[in-house]
């Protein structure tokens, strides 16, 4: 059967949706179906970009605050603790008193000359990391600091009681050393189940 003439009366002519042997195509169904995993899939991955981009600021927050409690500056003083809300939000982190905790620490290796403080038969620290300090900054009911240990009254404690030992730490400290940490847990609309970040200094 003879195709239908073009303009010039020569050459047949097939509309878009016509295939290769006369048949309609078949249109926009296909695209709409990959639409509807391809769309799914872009949001996915910029969500990732989105969270390790939040991340990684959240990581160079903490190790300014790590430094500067390293340094000295004292948070448990209200002031002090809303310049740390002013660095996060310096950073575009977006932390706020009522939706993330800062836990800071500070883990003092026990050595020899410190148990020289203490009786011998006392000092039952020695050689283990001890938690020498720590400071709350936020609602502590949000997250617990991941340094387990427990809280040490008095500069004797951390000698003499067992439960000031840091479990699961694996920064290397030599006896007499300390380390400043500091931990961060918030929450955000895209991350309701929470971001944490550590560092040390």
């Amino acid at each position: 059967m003879a195709g239908k003439l073009g303009g010039n009366g020569l050459f047949p002519t097939r509309s878009l949706d016509e295939g290769m042997d006369g048949e309609r195509g078949p249109g926009l169904l296909p695209l709409a179906i990959c639409l509807l995993f391809v769309a799914p899939l872009a949001f996915g991955l910029w969500s990732l970009s989105s969270s390790l981009s939040l991340t990684n600021r959240a990581s160079r927050f903490t190790r300014d605050i790590a430094g500067m409690f390293h340094q000295g500056v004292d948070f448990s003083r209200p002031e002090n603790q809303a310049i740390v809300f002013e660095h996060a939000r310096a950073h575009g982190v977006p932390l706020a008193p009522d939706n993330s905790v800062i836990h800071l620490s500070a883990i003092h290796m026990v050595s020899d000359s410190d148990c020289a403080r203490a009786a011998a038969d006392v000092c039952v620290n020695r050689g283990f990391p001890v938690l020498e300090r720590r400071i709350v900054i936020g609602k502590a009911r949000l997250h617990a600091s991941s340094l387990r240990a427990g809280e040490s009254a008095n500069a004797e404690s951390w000698l003499t009681d067992p439960s000031t030992r840091v479990k699961d730490f694996e920064y290397p400290l030599h006896p007499g050393e300390t380390a400043w940490a500091a931990e961060a847990w918030f929450t955000t609309m895209d991350q309701p189940t929470g971001i944490y970040v550590r560092s040390f200094n």
